[in-house]
């Protein structure tokens, strides 16, 4: 079985109806839906036919319901989830602007920051470590993670996610006695922070994956620096879910065995589909990816 640890959120996305105006109030198409990196990881996966197991955090109230009923509805296993009481769901806010692309966001994650820590994971890691594949981002803490890269013999799979929760991931590597990640994949800005840490990340992590946005992505391994150009977009409607989309290709090709270089294209194709469509997942995925 795959598991995926992080967050499930509330995500509120404006989408601008014309060119986007800083410090103004943007005629806009506003969305509320169920989201959050891990969740897109989950959804990804359960669309191209995986089982899953999703370990988070529900607030108890109504939005947190939300969350748990859309779980449910996707038949992810929530056996090693759990419901924290007088919390707040966590909450994504995103503005895009009329061409589809972010322009702003934010995200209040306090109540899986808080509760899902060492403590939380260290009574689960004995079922953790049964799975075929760990994806996880970092919405949990540096501590969360660095137990995690301590304790899980499964392959780990990561996104920073942001420049701003990349800085955590470079904790987490440093507060970590023996790192170790099958699989992390950053963009550009992201990855010249971990450049700047300094850290030895060619011993730590085994496949790198560089997102260069219409650049393509770059792959580095121990024996391997090569770049892929980016595949045409026939339609972009939106990016969000772009990136989750890809590393959930990156999951189900290393589980499915599709060999180098034939993987990577494949996740890039699951991106192009996941920007065709509103909203961070695209139903149809396993339709367009599969067969191969």
């Amino acid at each position: 079985m795959l598991t995926v640890i992080g967050a499930v959120n509330i995500d509120i996305v404006a989408t601008a109806k014309a060119d986007y105006r800083l410090q103004d109030s943007n005629p806009a198409a506003v969305s509320v839906s169920v989201g959050g990196v891990a969740m897109n990881y989950a959804r990804n996966l359960r669309v191209l036919g995986e089982q899953v197991r999703f370990i988070t955090l529900f607030a108890d109230d109504a939005l947190g319901q939300m969350a748990r009923n859309e779980c449910e509805q996707w038949q992810l296993d929530l056996s090693l989830s759990a419901t924290v009481p007088h919390s707040r769901a966590n909450i994504f806010v995103g503005i895009n602007n009329h061409e589809g692309d972010l322009e702003a966001a934010a995200c209040d994650v306090e109540t899986l920051e808080t509760h899902l820590t060492r403590e939380f994971l260290s009574e689960r890691i004995d079922e953790i470590n049964r799975s075929e594949l760990v994806l996880l981002d970092t919405n949990l803490t540096a501590d969360a993670v660095a137990y995690l890269l301590d304790h899980c013999t499964a392959p780990i799979m990561m996104d920073s996610v942001s420049t701003a929760k990349t800085q955590r991931l470079v904790d987490s590597l440093r507060l970590a006695q023996t790192p170790h990640l099958h699989t992390l994949k950053v963009n550009a800005k992201e990855y010249a922070i971990i450049e700047q840490a300094q850290l030895p990340i060619s011993h730590i992590v085994q496949h790198l994956y560089i997102t260069l946005g219409a650049d393509g992505v770059r792959y580095v391994s121990d024996k391997i620096d090569s770049h892929f150009p980016a595949l045409q977009a026939e339609q972009i409607v939106s990016t969000l879910g772009a990136g989750d989309a890809f590393l959930s290709g990156l999951a189900y090709a290393y589980i499915h065995h599709i060999p180098y270089p034939n993987y990577i294209a494949f996740s890039q194709r699951a991106s192009l589909a996941t920007m065709a469509v509103e909203g961070t997942i695209n139903p149809q995925l396993k339709d367009i990816l599969l067969p191969l």
